[in-house]
């Protein structure tokens, strides 16, 4: 349907008069006949002419306000809803809650604080004013030079007065200084409205110890800033409400891909991803309204990491920190870890030492890797180094994680899957496999560690032959002596006695050389019987 409008009558204000006279502009409303002012109205209305449901119903009516001509009636509901629930357009940003549709802002709750703090300000300033310039009234017949003037620093002049003083000619008014009430007054207006606004200047150091908790500190925090967080949730919700409805309309009108540019190429909006399974929310925090809140939250979460670093990711912790503070290019402050690369075993064995990390890679021989290390750190200057050796036992760990694994895929016949692709019945097959596998790594790790301990025994038995071999020279040498001091002091019985000291003689060699050979078969003995096990 269609209808003439005619001419149209362009709206004046003064709000408007203003703004063209601020931007410069000189409107022409004889010439302006062709702009109109449409009133769009949501209201609910019972129309029996069109349809009738038998209660108002939600419509959208435009009417032209020059013409006061209706142009539209549109229904205000979803095709098919049974209870004609009204859709909205509107989302409202409200300061404070209002008692209609329109909230409060903060001119509406502070707006007769400021009117009063205006008024006070002026009638101090007029105080002022009038106490530095004083009035008054002077005598009819009193005549000063110049009065039209008024006196410069340091200048007098000359008054006519006929029979009396100056001072009984002039009377000056009775102003009063500034008042101090109205100044206190002042004062506390303006704090009270600062309260209201929750801009008042909280001094940490008010309140209290430097020591306090982190949690006590965020609690005062919030009490002071509790308007202000209510007003935040307000605006949270109602950019909420007003994502959800963009969402339905982009869901509704978008076409199935819209292409939009970015970086190195082309990417697609669907029309199925503004649906009713996906909800589009604001990324801000109700919770959280100011940058010292998150800091404190953020400082806390750091100190809880500090405390138990065995249980958290203290990197992750200090980054949100970081993030807390806004500061810019977080993973440049952060050391990067190099990788580590593949060694010989003698080289792992050196950078342990050191101190460097050392690490396992699946193509390497684990089998002589694991012997190596494992009698590296049976040497006894390793063992005094207990951080070298504790390196060197988890790498042939993970040698052994990783023959392990080769020996399964060998059993198995193929290499194992990844975990999101094993089924049951390949679970079964690794088990069976793993078994076998088992077995045979067990036995080699076993062997190996036998031929450890071999060598580790050989030397000892080594040391006990040489102090097997030292006791009995020792003793045959103090043989030796004792039938020298026996002939020195029976030097007058030498002849007599020189078979009896030749006899003494050979009585203790034969003794020595009996000591050391029952001591030679002792070694022996055992020997043979530590290799036979």
């Amino acid at each position: 349907m269609t209808c003439t409008l005619g001419a149209g009558v362009p709206e004046e204000n003064q709000v408007k008069e203003k703004i063209d006279r601020m931007d410069g502009v000189t409107p022409n409303y004889a010439e302006n006949n062709d702009m109109y002012t449409l009133l769009e109205m949501h209201v609910n209305l019972t129309i029996s002419e069109i349809e009738d449901h038998g209660f108002a119903c939600p419509y959208i009516v435009t009417i032209c306000k020059d013409t006061s001509k209706i142009l539209s009636i549109r229904r205000n509901w979803q095709e098919g809803d049974p209870n004609y629930q009204k859709v909205d357009y509107f989302v409202q940003y409200k300061f404070l809650p209002g008692l209609g549709f329109y909230g409060f802002g903060l001119i509406h709750m502070i707006g007769g604080i400021t009117k009063s703090v205006t008024a006070i300000l002026r009638q101090l300033i007029d105080a002022g004013t009038l106490s530095n310039l004083p009035a008054g009234f002077k005598a009819r017949g009193m005549r000063i030079q110049g009065e039209n003037d008024p006196i410069q620093p340091g200048e007098f002049r000359d008054v006519d007065v006929a029979g009396a003083t100056i001072k009984d000619s002039l009377m000056p008014l009775p102003y009063k200084e500034p008042s101090t009430v109205l100044a206190q007054l002042l004062g506390v207006l303006v704090d009270s409205g600062r309260r209201f606004a929750s801009i008042t200047d909280m001094q940490m150091g008010d309140m209290g110890s430097q020591e306090m908790p982190v949690g006590t500190t965020v609690a005062m925090l919030e009490r002071g800033t509790k308007v202000m967080s209510a007003i935040h949730k307000r605006l949270h919700f109602a950019q909420k409400k007003e994502f959800k409805l963009l969402g339905t309309l982009y869901g509704k009108y978008l076409p199935e891909q819209y292409p939009y540019a970015m970086p190195g190429g082309k990417g697609y909006v669907m029309a199925a991803d503004f649906d009713e399974r996906v909800d589009v929310l604001p990324v801000s925090d109700p919770n959280i309204f100011s940058m010292a809140q998150r800091v404190l939250i953020a400082q806390q979460m750091l100190q809880m990491a500090q405390a138990a670093p065995d249980i958290h990711n203290l990197p992750e912790a200090y980054r949100r920190m970081y993030d807390a503070l806004e500061i810019k290019n977080v993973d440049t402050l952060f050391q990067q870890q190099q990788p580590v690369p593949p060694r010989d075993p003698i080289s792992e064995e050196q950078a342990a030492m050191l101190g460097q990390p050392i690490q396992a890679f699946e193509w390497q021989d684990h089998e002589a890797y694991i012997a190596n290390h494992s009698a590296f750190i049976q040497n006894p200057m390793v063992q005094q180094q207990p951080q070298v050796a504790q390196m060197i036992s988890a790498n042939i760990q993970e040698h052994q994680a990783m023959l392990y694994k080769q020996q399964v895929e060998q059993a198995m016949g193929q290499p194992l899957p990844p975990l999101e692709q094993i089924t049951p019945e390949i679970m079964n097959q690794i088990a069976q496999a793993a078994a076998q596998a088992t077995a045979e790594v067990t036995g080699k790790a076993k062997a190996v560690q036998e031929a450890v301990e071999l060598q580790r025994i050989d030397p000892v038995i080594e040391v006990q032959r040489e102090e097997i071999a030292q006791r009995a020279q020792k003793d045959a040498t103090q043989a030796q002596l004792d039938a020298e001091k026996i002939m020195s002091n029976e030097a007058i019985a030498e002849m007599k006695i020189a078979a009896d000291r030749e006899k003494t003689l050979i009585q203790a060699q034969q003794e020595a050389e009996r000591t050391f050979a029952d001591t030679l078969k002792q070694v022996r003995e055992a020997d043979t019987k530590s290799r036979g096990e």
